[in-house]
């Protein structure tokens, strides 16, 4: 399952990429984030506090981006003849996720949810949910980045106290992220049809 993460680390190694960087870059992906990211570091033979610390670094790169630039992507990509259903239905999916945050503790709740080490739960959705509710970049990129710490502390503890079970950490990270998607793939196709 988590075999295309294996993939990506060994082929970016074996070009001369290191494994900090790697570890990086995987950490910025969507679904992998720090929490295949993390523990597939470990695995490489970084030690926690540096996995955890790239890991960190990858996924917050990536919530400095997604916060600034996935509503105005989405609202250009819905103009569009070809990604035009697809990108209302996510936005759609977003809008309902917001729903479920109270705005007046938006940061807080932002912060709780993307703190939650699971599938669909990390800095992507975060940030997406951030930029659909309105919040300004500061508040969103503050909120998702604190989070993304919080889950990245717990995900180096589970690694850590585990470690003789890395291979199984990483293969339980990535069932949970299949089938996360899965679900929500078959729940909003349920919806549309």
């Amino acid at each position: 399952m988590n075999e295309w993460a294996i993939n990506i680390f060994d082929s970016l190694e074996k070009i001369g990429i290191a494994t900090p960087i790697v570890v990086m870059l995987l950490a910025a992906l969507p679904i992998a984030e720090a929490r295949i990211a993390l523990p597939l570091g470990i695995k490489y033979g970084m030690s926690t506090a540096a996995a955890t610390f790239y890991s960190f670094l990858g996924s917050s790169a990536a919530a400095l981006l997604l916060c600034a630039c996935f509503l105005p992507i989405m609202n250009k990509l819905s103009q569009s003849k070809v990604f035009g259903k697809l990108s209302q239905r996510i936005l759609n999916i977003f809008k309902i996720k917001s729903q479920k945050i109270n705005y007046d503790k938006a940061a807080l709740s932002l912060c709780a949810f993307v703190a939650v080490p699971l599938p669909l739960t990390g800095v992507w959705t975060g940030s997406a949910i951030a930029s659909v509710l309105g919040l300004s970049y500061i508040r969103s990129v503050a909120s998702v980045i604190a989070g993304n710490l919080i889950a990245c502390i717990i995900i180096a503890f589970i690694s850590t106290l585990l470690s003789e079970y890395i291979n199984i950490i990483l293969w339980a990270f990535a069932a949970l992220a299949i089938t996360s998607v899965i679900v929500a793939i078959l729940k909003n196709f349920k919806k549309a049809t």
